[in-house]
């Protein structure tokens, strides 16, 4: 016979407290939108009314019943009631019912729905320990951790298998999208097949389908005995000989994280202090765990600080080519400086790699037209979406567009485009589409190195002894800027943003070769992408 699912007592909705089946857990997941409230009571009555039911689906509703934290009292909700109307009048519209307009008919009878919250218990593990705790929709053939809806229906959008929780090995929990459809959010950031992401704040949003979830680290896991339990629990599951010492990665604390590029600052504080600077834990979305070294710069002791970079960075070097763990390494560094370089702060080269993608798609609709934008630059380039490999943009400023029916044009110096986008031989005699390709070169050097590679006030590449003057500046700056791109990690990023600011002045022949078109640049970001928007990569300076 298949057991009742447990009920909470509280009635003010206390999911983490002492007479609620979740008190023990680690984390717990409460619907937040109107669908995800509706699919909740839907499962919720499935297992009341089929609680003490002697048939093929009570192994189902035993394993269901573990996972899931119930409120004794139904209560009323007017963005379900508003839902349930529109469903039965027919009038259910793409759009969110929370934000609709409508009215719900006050001679209707309410709608009282059960609520509650799903959650991870380190005592309850899941059917498949290997898997984790799945969460997808209710079947017959296998066992889902978490029930979110009862019907394969587009009002829900939620797969069979949709996604898995797990324990990583900070203590934390991840969650990773396992179907190849289905849509899965973490905070607003959209996650492909096999993706995961790991939580590390105290509360986050997640999107499974249609259904919007909180999802909250319970007080018990920050307790001493929880401690103890999770370090035991990843021992098992890694198969480590001692527990592991999780003491630096707790459980993410209420309040406001601190986040230093891509990672956020451990709740353990200041694990060291120095006469150079202060030493925390920092963990980021894929679970990677660093020490981060908290420095100010001033004059006084810049030089010193950059000899010590130097040092740690040719250390760094010797240590990943021969493979030696027990030297520390150095990831990256992450500057407030706007005139520093920050290679791997807040823009990701997959990131890179994806804008640039999209660019280079819209100027080649453009180009195919014999229309040449003429003035791509960060300020014109209009961003619906960025997530990876799924960047949606628009170019802007395409009023001054160029028409060059021949695929040539000449354009009179300081009438169009802009200094510091615009490639060298542009104010010089006749130009062609791959002008664009230039300055989109530009802009994905501005974004790898977080800063402009060579801002002028003069363009120096126009004709005149006071421009010459000037170029031997530009050199300087683009000689190292080829030098930064070509250490990219994504080597495909950084061979292709090599090859799109070449022009015929460079004092290198490499870069004097002639500058390629859209299409052959994205031929060779293309055959580098992966599922998840990266190339190959080069061996990373530093590690975890």
């Amino acid at each position: 016979m298949a057991s009742s699912p447990s009920s909470s007592q509280a009635t003010n909705e206390d999911f983490q407290g002492p007479l609620s089946s979740a008190s023990q857990s680690t984390i717990t997941l409460r619907p937040q939108n109107a669908e995800a409230k509706l699919a909740f009571s839907q499962v919720v009555d499935w297992l009341l009314e089929k609680s003490q039911a002697d048939d093929f689906q009570a192994q189902e509703r035993e394993q269901a019943s573990r996972c899931i934290s119930i409120v004794s009292r139904q209560v009323r909700d007017q963005q379900v009631n508003r839902l349930v109307e529109q469903i039965e009048t027919g009038c259910l519209s793409s759009s969110s019912p929370i934000s609709s307009g409508r009215n719900v008919d006050k001679d209707r009878p309410s709608v009282y729905i059960h609520t509650g919250c799903y959650f991870i218990d380190l005592a309850r593990p899941p059917a498949n320990d290997f898997r984790g705790w799945v969460a997808g929709r209710k079947i017959s053939k296998t066992d889902n951790d978490f029930i979110l809806c009862l019907d394969n229906s587009s009002l829900f959008g939620i797969r069979q298998h949709h996604v898995a929780f797990q324990v990583h090995e900070t203590g934390r929990i991840l969650v990773q999208k396992i179907s190849d459809r289905g849509t899965v959010e973490v905070n607003g950031d959209v996650l492909h097949s096999r993706e995961s992401r790991l939580f590390n704040q105290h509360t986050s949003s997640i999107r499974l389908g249609q259904l919007t979830y909180l999802v909250e680290y319970t007080r018990h896991s920050t307790t001493q005995d929880h401690t103890k339990a999770m370090a035991e629990y990843i021992r098992k599951f890694y198969g480590h000989k001692i527990p592991l010492d999780i003491s630096m990665t707790p459980t993410p604390a209420p309040g406001n994280a601190i986040q230093i590029g891509q990672w956020s600052l451990s709740s353990a504080g200041t694990i060291g202090v120095g006469g150079s600077g202060r030493v925390s834990v920092g963990v980021n979305k894929k679970g990677d765990v660093v020490a981060i070294k908290r420095m100010n710069v001033s004059e006084r002791n810049g030089n010193l600080l950059r000899g010590r970079r130097s040092v740690i960075e040719t250390l760094t070097l010797l240590a990943t080519a021969a493979k030696e763990e027990r030297i520390v390494r150095l990831v990256e560094v992450i500057t407030d400086d706007p005139n520093a370089t920050n290679k791997a702060a807040d823009i990701w080269t997959e990131s890179v790699r994806s804008m640039t993608i999209a660019l280079l798609e819209a100027l080649t609709f453009l180009h195919a037209n014999n229309w040449i934008h003429g003035d791509i630059k960060p300020m014109n380039i209009g961003i619906r979406k960025w997530d990876l490999d799924q960047t949606s943009i628009v170019l802007l400023d395409t009023e001054d567009a160029i028409y060059a029916p021949r695929g040539i044009a000449t354009v009179t110096p300081g009438t169009k485009g802009t200094v510091g986008y615009i490639s060298p031989e542009r104010e010089l005699g006749e130009f062609t589409a791959t002008t664009d390709v230039w300055a989109v070169g530009v802009a994905a050097i501005w974004m790898l190195l977080g800063r402009h590679p060579w801002q002028y006030r003069v363009n120096p590449w126009r004709e005149g002894e006071a421009f010459e003057e000037k170029r031997w500046l530009f050199h300087r700056h683009y000689d190292a800027a080829v030098k930064s791109i070509g250490e990219c990690e994504d080597e495909e990023l950084g061979t292709a943003v090599l090859r799109m600011i070449r022009h015929p002045y460079a004092r290198t022949e490499e870069q004097k070769k002639t500058r390629p078109g859209c299409w052959e640049v994205l031929q060779m970001l293309r055959a580098g992408s992966t599922g998840e928007g990266s190339g190959q990569k080069r061996t990373r300076i530093g590690a975890t």
